[in-house]
């Protein structure tokens, strides 16, 4: 029989430098007392609100931890406090002191280390990048205004949303792991990766073989690889940690010339490095793990984390869909904070939608068949006309030139429902949106009859709009109705001749079941 674990890590056989050299691969996350972790996520919030009170002019430039802890200290005393997302306990404990600074913040006052445990989830997640000093910070300011934002009942929904995001490719936090250089090409996300392995491991896994198989970041870089790596290694194992470390080890040939085991040095053991990390996936609803003392440490993914990976879309996707749900939702509705998740998202989802030429079509299905229902009515999906804008590059489609910067740093432009999806039964999907600034959009819903017409008219001579728009609908959906066509043709979007044809074309492939049974009384 191979050794299959050898094999894969060929590199790192046999020697204690090898050996020390794997482990020190093992992402080191930050770790206060693994039990504050929760608490301390909550915290970010609060702290958040205190930072963004920071002089601007420092805020915007590369500053320094220490100095981040300075001002706000200072601040304090000069009684520049939030209004809102005050902490008493952070206050008591760092800033309502009667002490020197330098104390305060060194050795004896004790305060610096934990701060720095604070920063380094914030840099974790994304908020602060590493200035050219490993102290210093660059502050992402609008990403930390989602923090500030973000209600108490969705900020584990934010925060796991940016969890399932984290990509080594992009996290400063992990770009500054001992002797391992981050690929230009690198595109390996943990938090998904380690739920795709426990959803098709087939068993509860241990933290251990997480943080060997997926905590660990070497020469492979990319996502299916590493993924294809540590089921074919994970198969292999047995179900035990002790069991795992054991065999682990003598495949890897990790033992004196006495047959006895290299030992871990202080800090080494790798799920001991790697434990916040899943402590975080926990405390957000992806896993179940009991990391206490007298644990098994034994991991199992939950029923929400279930659906995402189940889906076949990338369940970051699919997460950020079901967040800004909840933020548009009437009991936290707050387009502010929805308009900079999806600012800070565009990237990711641009680039997911440039690289699968399926997944606008995989949304638009998945919307069609598991629409958003409040209150027993359909309701509009922010993603998917987040998606046509996209599409549309910010756009207006008609005159294709730009409005205005709106508040998510993209030009301003409104997704419109060509049959409208109040009132008409419209499907919402990108096929049935084009994206126009305010002045056309306004015109749409409060010009005169001929000024519409008009608008029409210039959309269908430039191509905007077309019979094979509809036929799309029609043969790749199933969404689209007589009635839609009767809508159609009123409105002189199609001709005569297009309706005959679209009517003849549903007779043939007919309406999905899942369409035509949605509610039709919608939320406006």
């Amino acid at each position: 029989m191979s050794n299959i674990i050898a094999e894969h890590y060929k590199d790192y056989l046999n020697t204690v430098d090898k050996f020390e050299e794997f482990h020190n691969n093992v992402i080191n996350m930050p770790r206060p007392t693994f039990s504050e972790i929760p608490s301390i996520v909550r915290l970010m919030k609060n702290i958040a609100s205190y930072i963004v009170l920071i002089d601007k002019e420092k805020l915007n430039s590369e500053i320094g931890i220490k100095e981040i802890y300075h001002e706000i200290f200072n601040n304090y005393k000069r009684g520049i406090i939030p209004s809102k997302n005050r902490s008493p306990e952070f206050e008591n404990y760092y800033l309502n002191i009667d002490a020197d600074f330098d104390w305060l913040y060194g050795d004896k006052g004790k305060r610096g280390r934990m701060f720095r445990h604070y920063i380094a989830f914030f840099t974790f997640f994304n908020y602060f990048k590493i200035g050219k000093n490993i102290n210093h910070r660059v502050i992402d300011i609008d990403a930390l205004n989602e923090l500030v934002l973000s209600s108490e009942e969705i900020l584990f929904d934010v925060l796991r949303s940016r969890l399932l995001n984290d990509n080594i490719s992009n996290n400063p936090f992990v770009s500054v792991i001992r002797g391992i250089s981050i690929k230009e090409e690198a595109d390996y996300r943990p938090c998904r990766t380690i739920l795709r392995y426990c959803h098709e491991i087939g068993r509860e896994v241990t933290d251990f073989e997480i943080a060997i198989l997926l905590g660990r970041v070497d020469d492979l870089q990319k996502e299916e690889d590493i993924l294809s790596r540590a089921l074919s290694i994970g198969k292999t194992l047995p179900s035990n940690r002790e069991d795992q470390e054991k065999y682990i080890f003598g495949c890897m040939g990790w033992k004196t010339e006495k047959k006895v085991k290299f030992e871990y040095s202080a800090s080494q053991n790798p799920e001991f490095k790697f434990k916040p990390y899943l402590i975080l996936m926990d405390a957000f609803g992806l896993i179940s793990y009991d990391y206490s003392r007298s644990a098994p440490h034994t991991i199992s993914i939950t029923k929400y984390a279930k659906e995402i990976v189940s889906e076949d879309i990338p369940m970051e996707m699919v997460d950020l869909e079901k967040l800004l749900s909840k933020i548009e939702d009437e009991t936290y509705q707050d387009s502010q904070l929805a308009d900079i998740i999806i600012h800070k998202r565009t990237d990711a989802i641009t680039k997911a939608i440039q690289e699968d030429g399926d997944l606008v079509y995989k949304l638009n299905v998945r919307n069609i068949k598991k629409p958003i229902i409040k209150n027993g009515k359909r309701t509009r999906n922010r993603l998917i006309s987040e998606v046509a804008k996209i599409k549309a590059n910010y756009l207006d489609e008609l005159t294709r030139a730009p409005s205005f910067e709106g508040r998510n740093g993209k030009n301003y432009v409104e997704a419109h429902h060509i049959i409208e999806f109040n009132g008409e039964g419209g499907p919402d999907i990108t096929d049935n949106l084009i994206c126009l600034g305010p002045q056309n959009h306004s015109l749409i819903h409060h010009g005169s009859t001929k000024e519409i017409e008009d608008f029409y008219t210039s959309c269908i001579s430039r191509g905007v709009l077309s019979y094979d728009r509809f036929k799309n609908i029609c043969e790749k959906y199933r969404c689209l109705t007589k009635k839609h066509v009767k809508i159609l043709l009123a409105k002189k979007i199609i001709s005569k001749l297009d309706a005959d044809d679209l009517n003849n074309l549903i007779d043939i492939y007919g309406v999905d079941d899942s369409f035509i049974n949605i509610p039709t009384e919608i939320n406006s």
